[in-house]
């Protein structure tokens, strides 16, 4: 590394930003390179990480969340920010060299580079928004059905309509109503909110 002293633990930084493609943070390297070098401190973790982008030898660059997030690779190429799980991660496309001559047009200074980020979702996230959207629960209320409490069916669970009298049904209707809940976790729910009411029944007779 020329221009730098040799360091075992820059070279655990490079290392770790090599072996990776999430594009991380300093507080992200600093839990990785713990875990060979326990004693390193954050402030140690920093400084290395600008000596080597003063050095060129690594990139960094800001999402406009805050924290800035590093790359081994310094050729030149995009990448791409999710919005929904802020996770960041390489376009393979062929470099838009182009941009610098549209932006040359009409500016007086000189253009050395550009850098440019892509925002949307990322597939991931597409698909668990898919599955969250299959997998969503209607909870209604039904005027007919005084005989029982729950009635889950497929995508729906049937609210026996009691009012002013069974309040934590409502209560639990509620919060799954503010929640994206699955059906697996909504049964659960509603299960343990009939223990709750069984168990209130009982407590009732046996105070009589």
């Amino acid at each position: 590394m020329p221009g730098l002293k040799y360091s075992r633990q820059r070279e655990s930084i490079i290392n770790c930003l090599k072996g990776r493609k999430d594009h991380p943070t300093a507080d992200m390297i600093y839990a990785s390179v713990r875990e060979e070098y326990p004693k390193i401190s954050l402030g140690t973790v920093y400084r290395n990480l600008s000596l080597l982008v003063d050095q060129g030898e690594i990139l960094r660059f800001s999402c406009g969340e805050g924290q800035d997030h590093y790359d081994a690779d310094t050729s030149q190429h995009y990448h791409f920010v999710c919005k929904k799980c802020r996770a960041v991660s390489d376009l393979h496309m062929s470099p838009l060299e182009h941009i610098d001559v549209l932006a040359k047009d009409g500016f007086d200074g000189e253009i050395d580079g550009h850098f440019v980020l892509f925002y949307g979702t990322c597939g991931k996230c597409k698909e668990n928004e898919k599955n969250s959207k299959d997998e969503n629960v209607k909870i209604e209320e039904s005027e007919s059905n005084q005989a029982s409490l729950y009635m889950v069916l497929s995508n729906s669970i049937i609210i026996a309509n009691i009012k002013n009298t069974f309040t934590r049904v409502q209560t639990v209707a509620h919060e799954c109503l503010h929640s994206i809940q699955n059906k697996r976790t909504l049964r659960f729910n509603f299960i343990f909110s009939n223990i709750y009411f069984v168990y209130f029944i009982v407590i009732c007779i046996l105070a009589i």
